[in-house]
């Protein structure tokens, strides 16, 4: 009887400590629930830069079945084929049409917001769907990028590696900073 107790006190923990189902609610009331780790998304609606964020914090381009063409364009021609030769097999895309979008069978939905029409139908369609925007945060590269980390770290259960990422991206501003600072005291009169 204490090795059963034991056992449900422990599934209770581990459920307890469980990333999914993982549930976000965006900035403007829009509730999505996560019910595992996505294997199979698709990135639309204009959110060029957010393939190569994801395959970073996931060390592999397995997850996404779906991206931009100007995505897949630019990761062609970067050292980012040479590490994820999947790349070159990733459907791609200018005219997103959900019901093509459908067809390959997504577990997660990620639009750029101001693509409103196309988010709308992606929520429609029953598939989780988070939209992300490229302006929240005044173009400034570094809040982007955090933001953009904050919000799928947790969908993607890569925490720590987003938490190292910010670091070392902390790390490489502050010596730029510093070096600058060095130079405009060495210009000065």
């Amino acid at each position: 009887m204490k090795f059963i107790a034991y056992l449900a006190a422990l599934m209770l923990c581990a459920s307890a400590w469980a990333a999914y189902p993982y549930t976000h609610i965006d900035d403007k009331g829009y509730k999505t629930t996560i019910a595992k780790k996505p294997s199979r998304i698709v990135i639309a609606g204009g959110m060029w830069p957010l393939p190569s964020v994801i395959m970073l914090l996931e060390h592999s381009a397995k997850s996404i079945v779906y991206m931009p063409k100007a995505s897949k364009n630019a990761l062609k021609a970067s050292f980012m084929l040479e590490l994820f030769p999947q790349i070159a097999h990733i459907k791609d895309g200018e005219n997103e049409n959900i019901e093509e979008l459908l067809l390959l069978k997504p577990d997660l939905f990620i639009c750029h917001n101001a693509n409103t029409k196309l988010c709308q139908a992606m929520k429609k369609s029953g598939i989780p769907t988070i939209e992300v925007s490229v302006s929240a945060w005044g173009y400034d590269s570094y809040q982007s990028i955090k933001g953009w980390l904050t919000l799928l770290a947790p969908i993607l259960d890569k925490e720590e590696v987003a938490g190292r990422f910010l670091d070392y991206t902390q790390g490489i501003q502050k010596r730029l900073d510093e070096a600058l600072q060095g130079e405009k005291t060495s210009l000065e009169p």
